[in-house]
């Protein structure tokens, strides 16, 4: 349980770019012992919290045959500390932008060997010069079904 805690301490600076290692042995363990837990106002909310984190833990811990999601987009000027640390520590290819450092964790974290993956996001990563380690990982590490640019009116409304 401690392990668990001090794995999440990050989570909320980091959200599911958070890299976990549990078994599935582990966290139905961590649950038995989570519901074993003495029975007072205290723990009663620190069991709700923590099988959240079990919860959590298990979907992040997994791989996927598909991932579709639209990552968030911020530029690594508009980092905290925490999580710009975090990002040039684990996603160094991916450190430019929030969203192609989530996809490093898409695909190459949640998604399975020869497994899909889809998001909608900028093309920026094609061709800013600070992304240039992205491209080439991309590039080397993936296989396209398709790589669509609907241009800049996607969202507004217009065809």
């Amino acid at each position: 349980i401690k392990r668990l805690i001090r794995d999440f301490q990050l989570a909320s600076d980091v959200g599911s770019l958070l890299t976990l290692n549990y078994s599935e042995q582990l966290l139905q363990k961590l649950r038995s012992e989570i519901d074993g837990l003495e029975n007072n106002l205290f723990t009663y909310r620190s069991r709700e919290y923590l099988q959240r984190m079990v919860d959590i833990a298990s979907v992040l811990c997994k791989k996927y045959d598909v991932v579709v999601t639209n990552p968030p987009y911020l530029s690594n000027k508009r980092f905290n500390a925490c999580l710009s640390e975090f990002i040039k520590e684990n996603y160094p290819e991916g450190k430019a932008d929030l969203a192609m450092a989530m996809l490093e964790r898409l695909m190459w974290g949640l998604t399975r060997k020869n497994g899909y993956c889809a998001a909608i996001t900028t093309v920026s990563w094609m061709y800013l010069k600070n992304l240039s380690d992205f491209r080439f990982k991309v590039v080397k590490e993936s296989d396209f079904v398709c790589l669509i640019d609907y241009g800049t009116e996607l969202f507004e409304g217009k065809i």
